[in-house]
């Protein structure tokens, strides 16, 4: 059975031509409107491949709640390691999706596996951060008045922490739809998420949304929700953060 995307359509045939049967592609979505039903058909039809992705953050956040639970100033870094790459991956199988390749669970694995070191040279900013800014509110939290300086650090930490997430929402689909590496990657994932603000903020409130409903249904609908969101980041940074010319920016290399 021949697979193809929402926009392909088969290629009609005349009664008296000898051509054989062939796939043609339709008019894409406009590179410039983030276009939501694809969006939710491609959920649907790649549910298989979201699901691998869906079922290796389940993992990590597995870990990183234990990890938590013991050594909470850990969390932030084993987080780093573990879900940074999955989340990189996952974003390089969106960006294939979303460019009409046909891909399979197993090239999860595939993608995840080429771009370790990448994903988590990315998110071990954030988690540094983090990290720090525990540490800071666990000293400033241990009774001694005469550690109130921490109050400006411990502010500074929560500044470039939320700056810094602002920033993921577009540093992974730069890392895989550019060719930028290291401080420029963040430099640029920085000034787009900020000319875009309103777009990345609804983003990240999403993932709010998401938090807060553990405490209606449990972590059921966020474990579920990691796939298709990464397909929705994915989509918005090529739609909409990028705009026109996403096709004809290079393709990265795992640096």
């Amino acid at each position: 059975m021949s697979l193809t995307r929402p926009w392909q359509r088969k290629a009609p045939q005349s009664g008296h031509s000898r051509t054989p049967t062939r796939w043609i592609q339709a008019t894409p979505p406009a590179a410039d409107a983030l276009d939501l039903p694809l969006v939710g058909r491609l959920v649907w039809t790649e549910l298989p491949v979201l699901a691998v992705i869906d079922l290796l953050i389940t993992l990590g956040v597995a870990v990183v709640a234990v990890v938590a639970v013991t050594v909470a100033a850990l969390a932030p870094l084993v987080a780093a390691v573990l879900i940074g790459p999955v989340w990189l991956g996952g974003t390089a199988i969106c960006n294939r999706i979303l460019g009409g390749d046909v891909v399979g669970p197993r090239d999860v694995f595939i993608e995840v596996g080429r771009r370790v070191a990448t994903g988590t040279r990315i998110a071990l900013l954030p988690g540094v951060v983090a990290t720090l800014l525990i540490g800071s509110l666990t000293i400033r939290s241990s009774g001694d008045a005469s550690r109130s300086w921490m109050t400006l650090p411990i502010a500074l930490d929560a500044l470039v922490l939320v700056a810094v997430v602002v920033g993921c929402v577009t540093v992974f689909p730069l890392a895989v739809l550019t060719g930028l590496s290291g401080r420029a990657r963040w430099l640029a994932a920085l000034a787009l998420a900020g000319r875009h603000l309103t777009v990345s903020a609804g983003l990240l409130a999403i993932v709010v949304l998401l938090i807060v409903s553990m405490k209606l249904v449990g972590p059921f609908l966020v474990l579920v929700a990691a796939g298709p969101f990464c397909l929705l980041v994915t989509a918005t940074v090529r739609s909409v953060l990028i705009g026109p010319g996403t096709d004809a920016i290079p393709h990265s290399q795992d640096r």
